[in-house]
């Protein structure tokens, strides 16, 4: 399910926790009571490589991706760095948001030559691209970011009683 349903279904009491990698952003922090970091992530810009892109290098520069349309999954992390990556070049980076595609069908787009460039996570870029000799995912977009899971504003107890157990492992 979306990211916003699942925090709509904590909201409304529906769920106590939600177990799933979400990104922590000042954004969601005003909503949601996070649990310490499960993970960390790096986006990185899915391309083809020179030999499968008509002589054409990959895009190695910020500075490059102006006026480039990036495919992103619909309410992905990406959209965030990638609008302060707009910001800090000074110029308009164009972000189409697919509702239909999760970031392993963007990357075998860009692969297809469907797509130019997609942003997802590193991992999964890294795994895809074991049998997609096309892919390049060298350029990291942004930083690296936190991600952890939430609980409900209800559940103070099961929120440090989760953040002892993550210390743990």
């Amino acid at each position: 399910s979306s990211l916003d349903k699942s925090i709509e279904g904590l909201q409304s009491g529906k769920y106590d926790v939600l177990v799933r990698n979400i990104p922590i952003t000042s954004e969601l922090r005003e909503s949601l009571r996070f649990t310490e970091p499960v993970t960390e992530k790096r986006q990185v810009l899915v391309q083809r490589k020179k030999e499968f892109n008509d002589g054409v290098e990959p895009l190695r520069s910020h500075l490059a991706l102006a006026k480039k349309t990036l495919y992103v999954p619909l309410n992905s992390p990406a959209i965030l760095r990638i609008n302060n990556l707009s910001h800090e070049i000074g110029d308009t980076i164009y972000i189409k948001e697919d509702k239909l595609y999760g970031a392993e069908q963007l990357i075998m787009m860009v692969a297809a030559k469907d797509i130019d460039f997609a942003v997802c996570d590193e991992m999964i870029a890294a795994r895809v691209a074991r049998s997609l000799p096309e892919i390049d995912y060298a350029t990291l977009i942004g930083f690296t970011h936190l991600e952890a899971w939430a609980v409900s504003d209800k559940s103070p107890v099961l929120l440090d009683s989760m953040n002892v157990w993550i210390k743990q492992i």
